[in-house]
């Protein structure tokens, strides 16, 4: 939960409606996440660790926090698999 995900250098994110839209510029690759994946991506910044974005979601949903927890790490996870974040510290 200390790690701090960022877009890679080479993505460019935008919310388009309750959709989001990443683009792996180099690869050519479109990727459409859900509102909620939207909002997740909009708090990875490169400044904020997974507890913060974990804490900013928790007072917008009413979800479990360690439900909210998993799903956001795993969504994390996928994108870090996916090329389209990276997590540092």
């Amino acid at each position: 939960l200390d790690s701090v995900p960022r877009l890679n250098s080479d993505v460019r994110f935008r919310q388009i409606g309750d959709e989001g839209i990443a683009v792996k510029q180099s690869a050519g690759e479109v990727v459409v996440v859900s509102e909620v994946g939207a909002q997740v991506m909009r708090l990875i910044d490169g400044r904020r660790s997974l507890a913060q974005i974990i804490e900013t979601l928790q007072n917008d949903y009413d979800v479990a926090t360690d439900t909210l927890a998993d799903d956001v790490q795993k969504f994390v996870r996928e994108l870090v698999d996916n090329g389209i974040a990276e997590t540092g510290t």
